[in-house]
């Protein structure tokens, strides 16, 4: 039994200076891949409700490939 207790304590042992220090570099680009993605979704959210404010849709043009915002046309009134 204690021959099985020293096997388990000796694969226990603690992480390396080395695998620290890449554990440390993959977390660094996984924080800093998760705040760039935070920020461009926070950026074309904004982009977003700043054109539907001021009067634009997303739509097609026709003969083009793609959505584009389009500025909204009010309906006018056939002179008279």
């Amino acid at each position: 039994m204690s021959e099985e207790k020293e096997e388990v304590e000796e694969t226990k042992k603690d992480f390396t200076n080395e695998q620290r220090f890449w554990l440390c570099i993959v977390f660094m680009i996984c924080v800093t891949a998760i705040v760039i993605l935070g920020s461009v979704c926070s950026y074309y959210t904004s982009v977003a409700e700043k054109a539907i404010e001021n009067g634009y849709e997303q739509g097609t043009v026709k003969g083009e490939q793609g959505t584009y915002w389009i500025k909204k046309c009010e309906p006018t009134k056939p002179k008279e």
